[in-house]
C-alpha cells in the first residue's frame, strides 16, 4: 500500500506574529534563585513562553543541584499572566509551601515564593526592585561544598557564633557589631 504524504504548507498568520514580537527579547519577570551550597544566589530573566527550570545545561534556568531534575519544573508566562507546574520531578515542586502536583499549571504572583526539589527562589515581575544584577554572583560563590557542610556543622551548634567567624575568616576585618 503506497501512501503519499502529507505536503507541509506556510500559514501567514505564523509570520504576522513573528513579526509583531520582533527582534525584542526582554524580560517579562525574574527568578531568583538564592543562595544554595556551591551555588551563588543569581537572578535570571524570565521571557514570555516557556522557561525550563533544570539542572541541565540546556535549561532556560540552569541550576546545577543535584536535588533538581533535569527538566524539574516550567515558569511559563502567556499574556501578562504567569503559571509555574512541576514536570513530574522526583523531588517536586512547591508553591507557597504546597506541593505541586504534575503538569498542572498555578499561577504565580510577584514576590511569591517557590521551591524547587531544596532549591528556594522568588518570583518577580519587576527588576527594579532587586537589589542585585541580572545573572551576576553575590559575595560568597567560591565557597566550594565542603566549606558549606563545614559551615553548615558550625550553624547548627551556634549560628550566630560561626556566621561572625566564618565572616571573619573571609573577609578579614571583624563586622561592626556582634551577634
Amino acid at each position: 500500500m503506497d501512501i503519499d504524504a502529507t505536503q507541509a504548507i506556510s500559514l501567514d498568520f505564523d509570520q504576522d506574529i513573528d513579526e509583531e514580537v520582533g527582534n525584542e527579547h526582554q524580560p517579562v519577570a525574574y527568578l531568583k534563585v538564592t543562595c544554595q551550597k556551591g551555588f551563588a544566589e543569581t537572578v535570571f530573566p524570565l521571557f514570555e513562553g516557556e522557561n525550563i527550570i533544570g539542572r541541565h545545561h540546556d535549561c532556560h534556568i540552569h541550576v546545577p543541584i543535584k536535588s533538581l531534575s533535569k527538566q524539574h519544573a516550567c515558569i511559563e508566562i502567556r499574556g501578562g499572566y504567569s503559571f509555574v507546574y512541576d514536570k513530574s520531578s522526583r523531588n517536586k515542586s512547591k508553591r507557597k509551601g504546597m506541593t505541586l502536583l504534575p503538569e498542572i499549571r498555578y499561577e504565580v504572583t510577584d514576590l511569591q515564593d517557590l521551591t524547587f526539589a531544596d532549591v528556594q527562589c522568588i518570583y518577580q515581575t519587576n527588576a527594579k526592585e532587586q537589589l542585585i544584577e541580572v545573572g551576576a554572583p553575590q559575595p560568597f560563590a567560591f565557597l566550594s561544598a565542603e566549606l558549606w557542610d563545614l559551615f553548615d556543622f558550625f550553624a547548627s551548634h551556634n549560628a550566630a557564633v560561626a556566621r561572625q567567624k566564618l565572616l571573619i575568616f573571609f573577609m578579614g576585618n571583624p563586622p561592626l557589631q556582634y551577634v
